[in-house]
């Protein structure tokens, strides 16, 4: 959901009359909710920097969501559906949280995404204000030969699996992951190339992966930028979802002087393996502006 369609959707929540009665209806919220600070973990108990996030409508536990030593911008970057560039204000650095939220059965995740934001609302008195930019970065279009994506054969209404550490462990003949059932996206980098497998995937979604930033905190503590590193928009015009592999030559992480060879490693990639083009162009990018936000979670 992007964010725009998450102002207008909020609006209409908050808004809207009830039909029978004339009045609002009831704020969605989760049936109960547990906001802490996270402890400090050692080495050995060390999650990755943007912390982890599992269940919720549409996985194999549909009635919990669970954040565990998640930053406080990952919680709402994954509350508005945005990436974390796309969220600016107040610094959070530093403190990370778990979340464990019971959501009402039958509930849709556009609804799950709403009592997100309820919770950040009321537990940490979050303020913001939503804005339209126009910044420089890309358009995927479809390459002069046409695309080479294949149709996916998954069943678009399988549940997807909650978050798991060996997602990516089991590699084929080629290096690639082998994504175990319901998983969409796993990605190796071995010596030099990034390895990456998408199953079920939409254009859009793998628009968003190939132009995600890093998280502040990962910009801050490795001082690196992740593949091309700015928006990209897909106007490819292709609405099915694909099954396919993808790898360039670098690395995940790479520091800024070596940006531009991995931008041109990845257009390349892109044309000979996907049928797909990056174009240079000035884009809207939604951005969600913090005006307030409390470090300390009200209590439990």
């Amino acid at each position: 959901m992007r964010a725009n369609a998450v102002a207008g959707l909020m609006s209409l929540l908050l808004l809207a009359p009830n039909a029978s009665r004339g009045q609002a209806p009831a704020k969605l919220e989760f049936e109960v909710a547990s906001v802490r600070a996270s402890p400090a973990l050692s080495g050995r108990d060390a999650l990755p920097l943007g912390g982890a996030q599992s269940g919720g409508p549409g996985t194999d536990d549909p009635v919990r969501i669970v954040f565990s030593h998640a930053p406080l911008e990952r919680i709402i970057a994954d509350a508005f559906d945005l990436t974390w560039d796309q969220i600016t204000g107040p610094d959070s650095a530093g403190q990370r949280y778990d979340i464990v939220a019971k959501v009402p059965e039958g509930s849709t995740a556009e609804q799950a995404m709403q009592m997100l934001q309820n919770l950040l609302v009321e537990r940490f008195h979050l303020a913001y204000h939503l804005q339209t930019k126009v910044v420089p970065g890309y358009e995927l279009t479809v390459a002069a030969g046409g695309s080479k994506l294949k149709e996916s054969a998954a069943d678009p209404n399988a549940p997807v699996p909650a978050a798991r550490s060996d997602a990516a462990s089991m590699t084929d003949e080629d290096g690639f992951p082998v994504l175990p059932p319901g998983v969409r996206q796993g990605m190796r980098a071995p010596r030099g190339r990034v390895l990456a497998r998408f199953g079920d995937t939409s254009v859009s979604e793998f628009a968003r992966w190939l132009g995600a930033r890093l998280p502040p905190e990962m910009v801050r503590e490795g001082g690196g930028i992740r593949s091309v590193s700015a928006p990209i928009l897909d106007k490819t015009g292709l609405t099915e979802r694909y099954d396919f592999t993808f790898d360039y030559a670098g690395t995940v992480v790479v520091s800024p002087g070596i940006l531009p060879s991995i931008r041109s490693s990845v257009e390349s990639a892109l044309v000979k393996q996907l049928g797909l083009k990056l174009v240079e162009a000035k884009i809207p990018w939604d951005i969600l502006v913090i005006d307030h936000v409390d470090k300390t979670p009200t209590e439990n």
